[in-house]
C-alpha cells in the first residue's frame, strides 16, 4: 500500500511470515513513522496510528491481527523510481495513549530480525573452530525463513585441541556479538529489498561500497542539510599495552600492537591515541590471541572526528544507510571530505520526511580532493 508525501511514497508491508501489503485501515491510521538505522546500537521502528473508538466504546483497530506482536513489519519508501527498504523487523509492544473527543494513538513498537535471535539461550559446544565457522553455522539457521544472506569476514583463530573450546551459554545475537568483539567486527541486518537482507560480520569499515552523494552547508541554493555539527574528541582514540606470560619461565613477553590505520582512507591526519588500556587478561593467552586482543581493542575504540545533523530528505534526495560512506562540504578544509554512516533516525509524517545522522572518521582533512555530488 503507497502513501504520497511531498513526491516520496511511503511503503508498508505486514505478515506473520511473508508480509503482504498492509490493508487501508492501517494505511489511512498512520500518524508518523520512525525507523532508526544504526550500526552498533538497536536497530528498530515505530508506528503511531491514530485510534478512533466506535459506538460500542472501543478501538476496533487495536484488535487487528496485523498489530499482533511478532508480526513481520517492512518499512520503505519510494523515491522517483527507486524502492529503498528502511525496515525490515518484527513488532515487539505497543503503547496507548488517549487523547480527546475520542482520538487516542497507539505506537507500536518493534526490532530489526536481530530479534529472532535473541529470544533463546543456547548450550552448546563449538569445538574449536574459527569464530567465522561458529557465525556461519548460527545464520545458517536464520537465511531460508527470514531471506538473510550472510556476508561473514573469514577468520582464522582456531585452536588446537589442547586449547579449551568456545561454549556458546547465550542467545544467538549475544554470541555473534560477542564475536564480533573478539575481532574488532561488527555484526548488523541490514535490508536490501522486500524480503532479502544481508547478516553482515566483519570489520566496521565495509569496504566495496560507493559513497553517497555529498551532504552539502554553506553553498547557497546547493546546501541540502538543516543542520550540521561538528567535533573532534583527540581522549577518543586507544593505544592497547598487551603482554603475555611465558608457560615454562614465568617470564612477561610484551606484544606490540600495531598502530590502528585507517582502512576507510578518508582522513589526511590521523588523530594519534592519547589514552593506553593494559589488557591484563591476556597473561595467559597465546602471541597470537594476544594480538588479535589488542588490535581489537584499538579498532573497538570511538572514532575521533563526529558529525551531527538533519537534512529535508525531499531536497537531499537520497536514502542514508548505516555503514556507508557519504561525503560532506562547505564545512571547511578540516571538516570536509568522507565519512562512515554510523546512524541514521528516519522521521516520517504527512508531508514530510527528515533524516538525522550520525557520521565519524579518524581524523581532520580530507584524504581525497572531492566527493560525491
Amino acid at each position: 500500500m503507497l502513501s504520497s508525501l511531498l513526491g516520496i511514497r511511503l511503503v508498508l508491508l505486514m505478515g506473520e511470515r511473508i508480509p503482504s501489503p498492509a490493508p487501508a485501515e492501517i494505511m489511512q491510521a498512520i500518524q508518523s513513522v520512525t525507523v532508526t538505522d544504526s550500526l552498533e546500537d538497536e536497530q528498530g521502528f515505530q508506528l503511531a496510528l491514530r485510534l478512533d473508538k466506535n459506538r460500542q466504546v472501543d478501538y476496533p483497530l487495536l484488535r487487528h491481527p496485523l498489530l499482533r506482536p511478532f508480526t513481520r513489519v517492512v518499512i520503505a519508501v519510494v523515491l522517483g523510481a527507486k524502492l529503498e527498504v528502511l525496515m525490515d523487523g518484527i513488532l515487539d509492544y505497543y503503547d496507548l495513549t488517549g487523547g480527546q473527543e475520542n482520538e487516542s494513538t497507539l505506537t507500536l513498537f518493534g526490532k530489526d530480525l536481530t530479534t529472532l535471535m535473541n529470544l533463546e539461550q543456547r548450550n552448546r559446544s563449538c569445538g574449536n573452530e574459527a569464530s567465522s565457522s561458529i557465525v556461519q553455522r548460527i545464520l545458517d539457521g536464520y537465511t531460508t525463513e527470514y531471506g538473510l544472506t550472510p556476508e561473514i569476514t573469514t577468520t582464522q583463530d582456531q585452536q588446537s585441541a589442547s586449547e579449551r573450546v568456545f561454549q556458546q551459554t547465550e542467545t544467538d545475537l549475544d554470541t555473534l556479538q560477542a564475536l564480533a568483539r573478539r575481532h574488532g567486527f561488527v555484526f548488523y541486518i541490514q535490508p536490501e529489498a522486500v524480503g532479502k537482507n544481508t547478516a553482515y560480520w566483519g570489520p566496521r569499515d565495509r569496504p566495496g561500497i560507493p559513497p553517497l552523494p555529498a551532504l552539502t552547508t554553506n553553498f547557497g541554493a546547493s546546501d541540502n542539510v538543516r543542520s550540521l555539527q561538528f567535533s573532534h574528541n583527540t581522549r577518543a582514540p586507544v593505544r592497547a599495552r598487551v603482554a603475555i606470560q611465558e608457560p615454562s619461565t614465568g617470564i612477561t613477553i610484551d606484544i606490540p600492537i600495531p598502530t590502528l590505520e585507517d582502512l576507510m582512507g578518508s582522513s589526511a591526519q590521523l588523530t594519534l591515541p592519547r589514552r593506553t588500556d593494559i589488557l591484563r587478561e591476556t597473561a595467559g593467552e597465546t602471541p597470537e590471541r594476544a594480538l588479535l586482543a589488542g588490535q581489537a581493542t584499538q579498532t573497538n575504540a570511538p572514532n575521533s572526528v563526529r558529525v551531527t545533523g538533519e537534512l529535508d530528505t525531499v531536497r537531499y534526495g537520497h536514502v542514508l544507510r548505516a555503514q556507508r560512506m557519504v561525503g560532506v562540504r562547505g564545512a571547511g578544509l578540516s571538516f570536509d571530505g568522507n565519512y562512515r554512516i554510523d546512524q541514521v533516525t528516519h522521521q516520517i509524517r504527512p508531508g514530510q520526511y527528515t533524516q538525522s545522522f550520525s557520521l565519524s572518521r579518524r581524523g581532520l582533512g580530507a584524504n581525497q580532493p572531492t566527493v560525491v555530488l
